[in-house]
């Protein structure tokens, strides 16, 4: 299983506990992590972007914020 696997399942672990909490404030993946998924999500859709290489950072960090 490789980092980002283990990072998925760890978000995917926290917005079940935080929904079963009924915590519904939204969040803002950032980080690293939040740079892969932004590519993966532009990638899987053909998005046109300004540069042609990903930006490449550490993805072994998630941060998330909550605002309201």
């Amino acid at each position: 299983m490789n980092y980002n696997n283990i990072l998925m399942s760890n978000l995917l672990d926290f917005l079940f506990e935080i929904n079963q909490k009924g915590i519904t404030k939204p969040l803002i993946i950032a980080g690293g992590f939040g740079l892969f998924l932004k590519q993966q999500y532009i990638t899987e859709r053909n998005i046109r972007t300004l540069f042609d290489d990903p930006l490449l950072q550490d993805r072994q960090k998630i941060l998330i914020f909550s605002y309201r």
